[in-house]
């Protein structure tokens, strides 16, 4: 019985040591442990990796290193640019004047954009006895021709502009075929009443009379203009739009529209009576706030003038007047 007593012992203690060494089973994958762990595995987006070239970018239509291909790129726009301005420039132009003869001994101005310290030089000839001028051997990229002569009027008084390169169609010269510049002769000029003035106008049509010797708004004139307008700015139409209308007319006399550019001689004949500037929104894609005309004027009187008319028909709602008139009765408009 004693013997029993032991063995049973002896097996309890060995179960004991087996079970405290026994071994441990693996914490689940979705433990806290076990997330600790597979964290310290992951790279984040923002870290920089050591000793990591990331992959060369190339250009997709031939595959070269994409630097070295912007590079090129940028070098032949570079190069494309200094030649631009390297562009040979020749010239060759005439002068006339408004009967289309020969203008001898008009002073010519050049100046063109290049790559001098200033962006630009300029050269100054005369026109030969045939009115022909010429400008070579000069590099550039545009050039600005200016023809004057004293005793004449120019038509273009800021000169033409001829670009040799960096355009979709650039200018080619031609001797056999020179650039034409018109001038017109000076005429004997005439005292000339002449003010630019502005009116402010009713809105619902009351007439304005205006005498133009002395461009002072009057009762009863000879020589005067009559401005009528209504304008209903209270009543928006799409937005910020209104109708307006002016009624211009020459009591007694008339008015005719010009585009001249220098109109130094009255018309005789065909003058209307009046005008009158319609601006409706509706239908209307023209529409404007703000009309302006040329007008020769024939007065009551039987005196000539020309203007610029401007109606303005905002804010305080005025026109302008830009007049040379001439009280002699002469046709001529040409200022002394």
């Amino acid at each position: 019985m004693k013997n029993k007593i032991i063995i049973l012992g002896t097996l309890l203690v060995i179960l004991l040591v087996a079970w405290f060494f026994r071994p441990k089973a693996q914490a689940p994958q979705n433990s806290p442990a076990a997330e600790t762990a597979s964290e310290s595995l992951v790279v984040k987006t923002n870290q920089v990796i050591p000793n990591y070239t990331p992959p060369k970018i190339t250009h997709p239509v031939d595959g070269t290193n994409y630097e070295i291909w912007l590079q090129s790129v940028q070098k032949k726009a570079a190069e494309k640019e200094l030649n631009e301005w390297k562009t040979p420039i020749e010239f060759y132009g005439r002068v006339v004047d408004e009967s289309n003869d020969t203008v001898a001994g008009a002073n010519i101005h050049f100046i063109w954009t290049d790559l001098s310290p200033t962006g630009n030089s300029e050269e100054k000839t005369t026109s030969d006895d045939n009115g022909l001028f010429s400008l070579q051997s000069v590099t550039g990229k545009n050039l600005i021709v200016t023809a004057s002569k004293v005793g004449y009027y120019e038509y273009a008084p800021a000169g033409l502009s001829f670009y040799y390169s960096g355009q979709n169609q650039n200018f080619i010269p031609n001797a056999g075929n020179p650039v034409v510049f018109r001038l017109r002769k000076k005429g004997e000029g005439a005292d000339l009443i002449h003010y630019d003035r502005s009116f402010q106008l009713p809105k619902d049509g009351t007439p304005v009379l205006i005498d133009l010797p002395t461009g002072k708004v009057a009762t009863s004139s000879q020589n005067a203009i009559q401005v009528e307008a209504w304008i209903f700015d209270s009543e928006k139409i799409d937005k910020w739009k209104y109708n307006w209308r002016c009624h211009v007319s020459i009591p007694g006399g008339g008015l005719q529209i010009f585009d001249e550019e220098f109109p130094f001689t009255a018309p005789e004949e065909n003058y209307s009576l009046d005008e009158v500037i319609d601006m409706p929104v509706t239908n209307n894609p023209s529409w404007s706030n703000f009309a302006r005309r040329n007008y020769y004027i024939h007065t009551a009187a039987g005196n000539y003038g020309r203007m610029v008319f401007k109606m303005i028909p905002s804010g305080d709602h005025f026109c302008e007047l830009s007049l040379y008139f001439n009280p002699t009765g002469s046709r001529n408009l040409e200022p002394r």
